[in-house]
């Protein structure tokens, strides 16, 4: 599910159907053991889509109002070791592993310098190192629908992806630049999120200390608090 207006800074991860990582969302406060940690996102009014100067902009990106009531929000991407416990719990197989529509994962082979189909590859063997605290890859909207499903059943709750427009504004935190710490391509950048830096094509002139993914958490939050809302895995 690639959102409309945010230029995620680096694809460096192995992802299918375009989404990899599961940001929940729910209406009440209080938590179960091993529910994930929740931030209250305030509602409010934004320009949805990116002005036509930016660059690298898609044609479906025209701006527009568009106002969001209050919701909470996951503050970090879903890990590995949260993805296992499900898994472990159900004994479920991902798409990838099953081979639905296409061999194994939609990956990168530094090796071949391109994206194709790999079979073989899933959440569990992306072929590139990764620990329990790296977010998850490999995995389709139908298995984050089974995941959500299972987190749902045992907590009680009403979890759900955000929608477009939640994501936008939670990502955008109040910023109406190409990236919520401003539109430079500078150093800044690696301070921020695991971004195209002197490990791949050097858009971003630093290093964030990760040519593949990092460990959920580890740059800095935007203003609301969400971390790796650009970069890392391609939402």
């Amino acid at each position: 599910m690639e959102l409309a207006s945010m230029n995620l800074a680096k694809i460096k991860h192995l992802s299918q159907f375009c989404l990899s990582t599961i940001i929940l969302l729910f209406s009440t406060s209080s938590f179960a053991v091993n529910e994930p940690e929740m931030v209250l996102v305030k509602g409010g009014c934004f320009q949805m889509g990116s002005p036509g100067r930016e660059k690298d902009r898609d044609d479906d990106e025209r701006q527009h109002r568009v106002c969001i009531d209050g919701f909470q929000l996951a503050p970090k991407e879903v890990t590995k070791a949260q993805f296992r416990r499900f898994v472990r719990a159900t004994g479920y197989q991902t798409e990838a592993e099953k081979n639905i529509k296409e061999s194994g994962c939609f990956a990168y082979s530094s090796s071949e310098n391109k994206w194709a189909w790999r079979a073989g590859k899933y959440w569990d063997n992306v072929g590139f190192n990764q620990n329990e605290q790296h977010p998850v890859v490999c995995v389709s909207w139908n298995d984050i629908q089974q995941y959500i499903g299972w987190l749902n059943g045992q907590a009680g709750r009403q979890y759900r992806l955000p929608s477009e427009a939640e994501w936008e504004y939670a990502a955008r935190a109040g910023s109406q630049t190409t990236y919520f710490w401003g539109s430079t391509v500078d150093a800044k950048a690696c301070r921020y999120g695991n971004v195209n830096d002197k490990n791949w094509s050097n858009k971003f002139p630093c290093n964030d200390g990760y040519k593949y993914t990092a460990p959920v958490g580890r740059y800095k939050p935007n203003p609301f608090g969400l971390y790796d809302m650009s970069g890392n895995v391609w939402e």
